[in-house]
């Protein structure tokens, strides 16, 4: 009976060794499957973040180039004013000479006694309209 015994209990060992090597390997296993999805889920907010990012970015990039198109035909449209001003400018003072020269011939065909003609203003037209939106 006593050589049952122990190989009862050297069987009950060996189980027990069986059964607590069994379980940390199932422990470790599961432990690495954790850290796997640990690692999964780190990697697709990292990628997650990335993509925000890049996309952030993108919009940035292209509000910045409209920026830069809207700053370029505003400063066109500043020249064409200025240019145009000029031009006003010119035809003003233009003008003032004609008129001026014009008071200078009347005056001598008054003092010759020769009649002036009536000036007549011819009709102005109405200005074309502005493209764009109507209110």
């Amino acid at each position: 009976m006593e050589a049952s015994l122990t190989e009862i209990v050297a069987a009950i060992v060996a189980l027990g060794t069986l059964f607590g090597g069994s379980l940390k390997y199932l422990l470790d296993r599961v432990s690495r499957r954790q850290e796997a999805l640990e690692r999964a889920q780190d990697e697709e907010r990292t990628r997650q973040e990335a993509e925000r990012i890049r996309h952030e970015v993108k919009v940035e990039t292209e509000r910045l180039r409209w920026e830069q198109v809207m700053n370029d035909q505003l400063s066109e449209l500043r020249r064409e004013v200025r240019q145009q001003d000029h031009q006003i400018s010119d035809l003003r003072t233009l003008a003032d000479a004609y008129l001026r020269h014009i008071m200078a011939l009347e005056g001598l065909m008054r003092s010759q006694g020769i009649q002036i003609p009536q000036f007549v203003m011819p009709v102005r037209s109405a200005p074309p309209a502005l493209p764009g939106p109507t209110t």
